[in-house]
Protein backbone atom coordinates (compact mmCIF):
# COMPACT_ATOMS: atom_id res chain seq x y z
CA UNK A 1 0.00 0.00 0.00
CA UNK A 2 1.46 3.33 -1.02
CA UNK A 3 0.42 6.54 0.69
CA UNK A 4 1.05 10.06 -0.42
CA UNK A 5 0.01 13.31 1.19
CA UNK A 6 -0.43 16.52 -0.78
CA UNK A 7 -1.93 19.71 0.71
CA UNK A 8 -3.90 18.01 3.51
CA UNK A 9 -5.47 15.47 1.12
CA UNK A 10 -4.44 11.87 1.64
CA UNK A 11 -4.82 9.20 -1.01
CA UNK A 12 -4.04 5.51 -0.54
CA UNK A 13 -3.66 3.15 -3.48
CA UNK A 14 -4.25 -0.58 -3.15
CA UNK A 15 -3.46 -2.78 -6.16
CA UNK A 16 -4.50 -6.36 -6.89
CA UNK A 17 -3.00 -7.59 -10.20
CA UNK A 18 -5.04 -5.64 -12.76
CA UNK A 19 -7.46 -4.11 -10.27
CA UNK A 20 -6.39 -0.76 -8.79
CA UNK A 21 -8.63 1.04 -6.36
CA UNK A 22 -8.14 4.43 -4.80
CA UNK A 23 -9.35 5.03 -1.27
CA UNK A 24 -9.62 8.75 -0.64
CA UNK A 25 -9.66 10.75 2.53
CA UNK A 26 -13.43 11.11 2.06
CA UNK A 27 -13.83 7.33 2.30
CA UNK A 28 -11.88 7.33 5.56
CA UNK A 29 -13.99 10.24 6.83
CA UNK A 30 -17.21 8.35 6.03
CA UNK A 31 -15.89 5.27 7.84
CA UNK A 32 -15.04 7.38 10.89
CA UNK A 33 -18.46 9.11 10.75
CA UNK A 34 -20.21 5.72 10.79
CA UNK A 35 -18.17 4.69 13.84
CA UNK A 36 -19.18 7.89 15.66
CA UNK A 37 -22.87 7.36 14.84
CA UNK A 38 -22.61 3.77 16.00
CA UNK A 39 -21.04 4.89 19.28
CA UNK A 40 -23.98 7.25 19.90
CA UNK A 41 -26.57 4.60 19.01
CA UNK A 42 -25.09 1.91 21.25
CA UNK A 43 -23.77 4.12 24.06
CA UNK A 44 -26.50 3.24 26.56
CA UNK A 45 -26.25 -0.52 26.01
CA UNK A 46 -22.46 -0.60 26.07
CA UNK A 47 -22.20 1.72 29.08
CA UNK A 48 -24.72 -0.34 31.07
CA UNK A 49 -22.80 -3.52 30.22
CA UNK A 50 -19.57 -1.93 31.42
CA UNK A 51 -21.13 -0.89 34.74
CA UNK A 52 -22.67 -4.35 35.19
CA UNK A 53 -19.22 -5.90 34.72
CA UNK A 54 -17.92 -3.54 37.40
CA UNK A 55 -20.74 -4.65 39.75
CA UNK A 56 -19.87 -8.27 39.02
CA UNK A 57 -16.18 -7.70 39.77
CA UNK A 58 -17.00 -5.75 42.93
CA UNK A 59 -19.29 -8.52 44.20
CA UNK A 60 -16.51 -11.06 43.77
CA UNK A 61 -14.26 -9.15 46.18
CA UNK A 62 -13.83 -10.30 49.75
CA UNK A 63 -15.62 -8.25 52.42
CA UNK A 64 -12.32 -6.84 53.65
CA UNK A 65 -11.54 -5.55 50.16
CA UNK A 66 -15.06 -4.18 49.70
CA UNK A 67 -14.58 -2.18 52.91
CA UNK A 68 -11.62 -0.43 51.28
CA UNK A 69 -13.94 0.99 48.62
CA UNK A 70 -17.10 1.37 50.66
CA UNK A 71 -18.82 3.91 48.38
CA UNK A 72 -18.04 2.10 45.14
CA UNK A 73 -21.36 0.26 44.90
CA UNK A 74 -23.24 3.54 45.44
CA UNK A 75 -21.11 5.17 42.77
CA UNK A 76 -21.92 2.39 40.29
CA UNK A 77 -25.64 2.71 41.03
CA UNK A 78 -25.42 6.45 40.35
CA UNK A 79 -23.68 5.73 37.06
CA UNK A 80 -26.56 3.47 36.00
CA UNK A 81 -29.07 6.21 36.86
CA UNK A 82 -27.12 8.73 34.80
CA UNK A 83 -26.88 6.36 31.84
CA UNK A 84 -30.64 5.74 31.94
CA UNK A 85 -31.56 9.44 31.82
Amino acid sequence: MAKSTHNHEETSTVSNDSDTRTITNEDEEEKHFRKVISAFLYYKTLARNRVRRAFYSYNRLSDSHKNLVSNYETHLAQLLKCIDR
